[in-house]
């Protein structure tokens, strides 16, 4: 939600960059319909400065009031737009610098990937899940007709120990829950394998806990792609296993050659999808000696570039790796 004072008021706007889940639990909303969307609007009380209520004007929007612009995102660049598209709807006027420096909950982020492996990746996040054996929590995956994907705790319940996630197929999600939407605004638009992750900022707490002081939406909208790439890191390493776990090195003292096969074994244990680059890395790991490394560098390279790139599960375990490194599972 957007929150900011107009006179005695507060103006409350939700600042989606994906889809709203869910149905509003306040009844009685204003709706304005559009093709394929809606905003919805209702004075209410709600709780923003100390608990104590303040007379608001909700306004519920989903990203696609950016219409054709909707795989952006709500970003700095377009922002304007939805001011203007808000205030032409003549429902209510608030000016600019109101709208700008209105306080955010409930903010969600989304990042879009293009992936024809995401059928695959569905079972391995399962697999790779953290337990929970507390009501709302853990994972629950979907494969039906509509849609695709998983997804963790949900924007209403969510907690900063337990926050909202989804992995879903947005080109499966457009072609059957969006389909006016779909074809008045990106018929221009190549939506195939579009793989969708999004989550949930909650409040001002939330926001704190990765070093974000300011709740205003311009701060916001200047937020790093670091930023917001490092709080999803995070995110995701809440709900998922590691990737794989550095060995330690044995306390024993042994060879480099010795080394290199305890990473081996280490690496194949655990199963893990590892590129050329990172694999060798990895079988390098605890050697100190210069010229040792470098010559088993190349001679583990050679033999991936020889042996290992030549085989087509390999062509795919590299589609995998970017996946991964896509949803930044590491």
């Amino acid at each position: 939600m957007l929150d900011s004072r107009i006179n005695d008021e507060y103006v409350s706007i939700n600042c989606n960059t994906a889809e709203y889940d869910g149905e509003p639990v306040v009844r009685n909303w204003l709706v304005k319909e559009f093709r394929g969307y809606s905003t919805r609007w209702q004075i209410r009380y709600q709780n923003l400065v100390r608990g104590m209520p303040k007379k608001v004007l909700t306004i519920l929007m989903s990203s696609k009031i950016l219409e054709e612009n909707y795989f952006e995102g709500l970003s700095i660049d377009n922002h304007k737009n939805v001011y203007q598209k808000l205030i032409s709807m003549e429902v209510a006027f608030f000016e600019y610098d109101s709208f700008i420096n209105a306080e955010c909950t409930d903010i969600d982020f989304k990042k879009d990937i293009k992936t024809t492996m995401f059928r695959d990746l569905i079972p391995m996040l399962v697999s790779s899940a953290r337990t929970s054996h507390l009501s709302g929590t853990g994972i629950r995956s979907f494969q039906k007709k509509e849609n695709m994907g998983v997804q963790w705790s949900d924007r209403k319940g969510a907690t900063l120990k337990n926050p909202y996630l989804k992995i879903y197929h947005k080109t499966i999600e457009l072609k059957n829950n969006s389909v006016e939407f779909k074809n008045e605004y990106l018929f221009d638009f190549n939506i195939s394998n579009i793989v969708r992750v999004e989550f949930t900022i909650k409040n001002n707490k939330h926001l704190k806990k990765y070093g974000i002081q300011s709740q205003k939406f311009i701060d916001l909208l200047k937020l790093s792609q670091e930023k917001k790439t490092s709080i999803l890191e995070e995110t995701i390493n809440i709900h998922l296993m590691p990737r794989f776990i550095k060995p330690d090195r044995p306390l024993k003292q042994i060879t480099p050659s010795d080394i290199m096969l305890f990473n081996s074994l280490y690496i194949l244990s655990n199963k893990m999808y590892l590129n050329k680059y990172r694999a060798v890395d990895y079988l390098l790991t605890n050697i100190k000696d210069k010229t040792a490394k470098s010559r088993a560098k190349k001679k583990l390279e050679h033999i991936y570039d020889t042996y290992v790139q030549m085989q087509d599960k390999s062509k795919k375990k590299e589609k995998m790796i970017s996946l991964f490194d896509a949803i930044c599972w590491q």
